[in-house]
């Protein structure tokens, strides 16, 4: 069989990691890559552990094959934060993050977020002043809207919720934005726990007004309001909240 398409279903595994592995046992490694590995891709595999389509478990084993196969490439401009990214999906035990937090700083790495921001002793390094800002300029308590921080150590964003419904949230990043300029997402449960969720609307590069009426729509509980001004950022690498081929 052509090595390359086998190794195109490995990374996407279209086929259960066993069958595709004993594939594979019956061909050459290339001296050169032959498919290559995107932030796209780990992201797909992190959706369907969430979704519980795949065991972590499964994950871990798919992420040590992927590690050691030599003719498979990195997302150029990316090759650190896949290779870190993938590293950690390989190789959990190494830290004693839970997995919920694990799950959502993989997804920051892959999007190109600052999850890796230091925390000083039992406090966290205050917000970024872009962030420290919002909730008095969105009124988040004359609203009956409150901070749901499950990013403290990302200093440049916060989650934002009805106070009485946590769950529906919206997800608001400034890292690498210019200023008044918001990355965000729409997020609404799909289960009990704080990984149980879908991405319900997004906006890449959105001024201060579409970041208020898509807030608005998602603690009205009716999804978020279509973002309207919302401009793509197609400066790379940057975070742009998509993966290429999206």
């Amino acid at each position: 069989m052509d090595r390359a398409a086998l190794l195109a279903d490995l990374i996407a595994l279209r086929r259960p990691l066993h069958e595709v592995l004993r594939d594979l046992e019956d061909t050459r490694i290339s001296p050169k890559d032959l498919v290559t590995l995107t932030r796209g891709r780990l992201s797909e595999v992190l959706g369907r552990v969430r979704s519980g389509a795949l065991t972590f478990a499964d994950m871990i084993a798919w992420a040590k094959e992927v590690e050691l196969t030599d003719d498979i490439g990195r997302e150029e401009g990316w090759e650190e934060v896949v290779d870190t990214t993938l590293f950690e999906m390989a190789s959990p035990e190494l830290d004693d993050r839970t997995g919920k937090r694990r799950m959502k700083e993989w997804r920051g790495q892959l999007l190109g977020l600052n999850v890796r921001a230091v925390q000083t002793g039992a406090r966290a390094v205050p917000k970024h002043e872009s962030i420290a800002g919002l909730a008095s300029a969105l009124s988040l308590r004359e609203r009956g809207w409150t901070e749901t921080d499950n990013w403290d150590g990302d200093l440049f964003a916060v989650g934002i919720a009805r106070a009485d419904d946590p769950r529906h949230m919206v997800y608001v990043s400034t890292w690498k934005k210019a200023r008044g300029r918001y990355y965000y997402e729409c997020e609404t449960p799909t289960g009990p726990d704080a990984t149980d969720y879908v991405v319900t609307q997004g906006g890449e590069d959105v001024d201060f007004d579409a970041l208020r009426r898509a807030i608005g729509g998602t603690c009205r509980r009716r999804g978020c309001e279509p973002p309207g001004s919302a401009v793509a950022n197609t400066s790379s690498p940057q975070p742009t909240g998509r993966f290429p081929g999206e």
